[in-house]
């Protein structure tokens, strides 16, 4: 895997020598690391171009089928131009690059595989193959929903904090909700590089917003980490509610264009 140790796989990261060069050529660089490594392997595995270049350069190098899941393109993503400037253009190659000398490829629904065959006409449709994502149903179990046509509807977030992932657009959406759905609440959870951000607008029109997988303690109105089974249980309708907002009539958070630089490349 790219980034933190863990229990359940090996960690590379970038080499340090290249702490300050484009991001992009950092994570190439890791990925490499994952070249190397992955001698006497039987199959080389890559999920998004930050280790795709090091699932082909293996195949090549050791002669094994190279897969690749699939679930995001960067031809798909051209707000990433600014985030990593030239790096952008690298990062494009390099996907291009391993999905179409991939022994297969796994799209995660079939309406990825139809974006992985627009975006990359010259690979074989047979493949690409669609196996839909799952969850843990131990630590994510179904729950009737209980709530019922009275009182105000609960909105949550769970995800990501970046530009991509459009959660700032919500907050700006939610006055407007509020004009017909009065009382409507609005709950944030997740990391990323608009957090900051993001709280600054929550504080800016009384809303509240929770940080649950990569919390940093207990501050303005941030839940700290939760962990395993918790998770489900704290994002369940109703276990965790923001504070009423803005008076319906008034402006939403500024969503113009905010999109915070990043030293590390963003993912999908």
């Amino acid at each position: 895997c790219l980034g933190a140790d863990r229990d359940t796989a090996r960690a590379f990261r970038p080499e340090p020598e290249l702490a300050d060069a484009n991001p992009a050529i950092q994570t190439l660089s890791a990925g490499l690391r994952m070249c190397v490594a992955a001698e006497g392997a039987d199959l080389a595995h890559s999920h998004t171009w930050y280790t795709g270049l090091g699932g082909h350069l293996a195949g090549r190098l050791y002669g094994i089928p190279h897969v690749i899941s699939a679930h995001s393109l960067e031809p798909l993503r051209p707000w990433k131009a600014e985030q990593l400037g030239g790096g952008y253009q690298v990062s494009s190659y390099v996907e291009r690059t391993a999905y179409e000398h991939a022994a297969a490829i796994i799209a995660v629904s079939d309406g990825m595989r139809k974006d992985v065959l627009r975006c990359y006409p010259d690979i074989d449709p047979d493949k690409v193959r669609v196996i839909h994502n799952g969850i843990d149903v131990d630590l994510w179990p179904y729950a009737e929903r209980t709530r019922t046509a009275q009182g105000p509807a609960e909105l949550l977030f769970a995800g990501r904090l970046e530009y991509e992932k459009g959660v700032q657009d919500l907050l700006a959406a939610l006055p407007r909700i509020r004009r017909t759905h009065p009382g409507t609440t609005l709950t944030i959870a997740g990391d990323g590089t608009q957090r900051d951000w993001l709280m600054e607008q929550a504080r800016k029109h009384r809303q509240q917003a929770a940080n649950h997988s990569h919390g940093r303690g207990h501050r303005d109105g941030h839940h700290g980490r939760t962990r395993g089974g918790q998770r489900g249980h704290r994002l369940r309708p109703g276990q965790l509610r923001a504070a009423d907002g803005p008076p319906a009539g008034q402006e939403g958070a500024d969503h113009r264009s905010h999109r915070r630089r990043s030293r590390t490349p963003a993912r999908g």
